[in-house]
């Protein structure tokens, strides 16, 4: 009889076990955490977060910290005593690596000799953010920046000269890019909040930006002018 009972109860159990699986299964799998993403979505959230990075809390701080705005509250408050620790930038550079230059990366590498024009505007969207990285912080990740994904947890730091030599790489790659991309078999539009998928207006802006950090180095070294060309 004992055994008949225990035989009843493992049996329930089991029953119940499987019926329970079932009832939630695919449930721990969030609808609103995609795990891939078109670069349809890609790049506007790209953009906004580039526009955040130079508009938002990095330039107040940089205000506040060079005497140009006060700072009244909170953290601002913090910058304008000067009472900033190692942990006063996270937020800042979580959102330049992890939001933007992985991103980047994820871009450049999903859409290839597919859409030559999407692969140019990742390239100088992260050749903007890790110029945004150098000019706060000097030396920082670049060759290893948001590389994550294949395995590098621990980015190896770059001189910030060799920082703004691999921007003028991204740069001369993204112009590259964008005059060959005839043939794209996907191309942006209105995804594209800044040109809407405008091939030439995106060289533009890359020729500017190498112009620009040319100039970062143009003292130091006045040959790095050759990496204009």
């Amino acid at each position: 009889m004992k055994k008949l009972i225990n035989s009843s109860l493992i049996l329930m159990a089991l029953v119940l076990i499987s019926g329970c699986s079932k009832f939630v299964e695919g449930y721990d799998v969030s609808p609103n955490a995609p795990a891939d993403a078109p670069p349809v979505l890609l790049l506007p959230s790209i953009q906004v977060t580039t526009f955040s990075n130079y508009t938002g809390k990095n330039a107040r701080d940089a205000g506040v910290i060079t005497q140009q705005l006060k700072g009244a509250l909170f953290q601002s408050a913090d910058l304008q005593n000067y009472d900033i620790t190692e942990s006063s930038v996270d937020g800042d550079w979580v959102q330049i690596y992890n939001t933007a230059i992985i991103n980047c990366n994820v871009l450049i590498g999903k859409t290839g000799d597919n859409s030559k024009t999407y692969r140019g505007i990742a390239k100088i969207l992260k050749a903007m953010n890790l110029g945004l990285a150098t000019d706060y912080w000097g030396d920082v990740p670049s060759k290893e920046a948001g590389q994550g994904l294949a395995g590098v947890y621990n980015a190896a730091y770059d001189s910030q000269e060799d920082v703004i030599k691999d921007i003028q790489t991204l740069l001369t790659e993204a112009i590259n890019d964008l005059g060959a991309a005839t043939g794209d078999i996907v191309k942006p539009s209105t995804d594209d909040l800044v040109y809407g998928g405008d091939a030439k207006k995106w060289i533009g802006a890359a020729w500017v930006l190498k112009a620009r950090y040319a100039n970062r180095l143009s003292k130091r070294d006045p040959a790095n002018l050759q990496l204009m060309r």
